[in-house]
Order: structure tokens, then sequence, then C-alpha cells
């Protein structure tokens, strides 16, 4: 991975962006992260059905070579302590060119269909490992995304969908200026769910 690719927080922390090359550590990760959140609150079947759909080495591949997906690590450097290797984190992945009918730039939402799929950017996945939470990384990730969406990618709206049922996500997003516009279906495994769609102008 290239110096370009690595975005420092701190002397500390950092955020990678990760290409093909990190495959398996990012399946497991992805995987391990989705069940941590997700495990108790839906059965094992739902939860195996979703996994072996979306959640496999060859689907996590695909989303790596397809362009329009970007996908950062947060780590932590443990050369302070004497150890070799760092610990991640968790991660966030960015989508281009999906889009949600709800969404809208101007405050008048009579201009709904006029949003410009090349202005908005999905946050498609956020997740701090279980061992990092409630230590205010999940806003450092979340504040890195729409940072790059905005600077980098230049967008000028970023959405996300989350479950319903999330009752710690969905506060945070508003906390950190999301607004709630919309909802839409997501089946996991044989479970019909809904999803909040929230989004944040940038």
């Amino acid at each position: 991975m290239s110096e370009s690719s690595i975005y420092m927080i701190n002397d500390d922390f950092y955020l990678k962006h990760v290409d093909i090359n990190d495959l398996d550590v990012v399946q497991k990760v992805v995987k391990n992260t989705f069940v941590d959140t997700f495990g108790k609150d839906n059965t094992e079947e739902n939860m195996a059905l979703y996994i072996d759909e979306y959640l496999t080495v060859e689907k996590i591949k695909e989303e790596l070579i397809n362009e329009e997906n970007e996908l950062f690590f947060f780590g932590y450097t443990k050369c302070n302590n004497n150890e070799n290797e760092d610990e991640l984190v968790g991660y966030v992945k960015l989508t281009k060119l999906t889009t949600e009918p709800c969404l809208y730039i101007n405050n008048d939402h009579d201009n709904i269909n006029e949003v410009d799929i090349n202005d908005i950017v999905e946050l498609q996945r956020i997740y701090v490992c279980k061992n990092f939470q409630k230590r205010g990384f999940g806003r450092l990730l979340l504040e890195f995304a729409c940072d790059y969406a905005r600077t980098q990618l230049n967008k000028k709206l970023i959405w996300l969908g989350v479950w319903e049922e999330n009752h710690n996500a969905i506060p945070f997003y508003k906390k950190l200026g999301f607004v709630k516009v919309g909802t839409h279906d997501f089946n996991l495994g044989l479970d019909p769910q809904t999803d909040y769609i929230f989004q944040k102008l940038l």
C-alpha cells in the first residue's frame, strides 16, 4: 500500500485505503463485525443466509474490484508499545452511483428528482470492532467518511440506510447532522426488515 493511501489521524491512529491485496482480512472483518452487531437480534438461520449471499470471499472480492467502492481500514499502530502488528479499530465503505428516490439536495422536497447521482455517495458500511466501541472511534470514522466524500470525491450529499431497530446507531447519526428522509425494504435472510434512509449535505 502506498503512502498516499494512508491518512494519519494522529501518531497512533490512521485510515488505510484497502484493495484486493487485503481480501482475506477484509472478508473476515466484514463478517465478524456484522455478526457482532446484528447476531444477537436476529436468528442464526437468517444471519447465515445473509452471510452466504453477501459476505463470502467471492462477494467481497467483487466489491473490492468494483471501482465504485472505496473501503478504508481504521487502524491503531502499536509501534509505541514495542509490538509488531497494528490492530484494526474498524472500517468504512463508500459506494458511488447508488441512490434512493427520497434523497434531495434542495430544501424543497418537490425537487427530489433533480438530484444528480454523480453528486451523491452512499455510506454503505461503517463498523467499529467490539474491543474499540464506546470510545469515540465511530465519530472519527464518520467524520472521515464525510470529509473524504466532500474533498476527495467532490460529493454534495452522503446517505445511508440504518435498520429501524438499531437504536444505538440512529441517535448517533442524528447527532452528527444526518436527517431521516425515507425508508426502504431490506431482507436479512428470510426476514423482511425496514431501513431508515438518512442523508447529510456536505
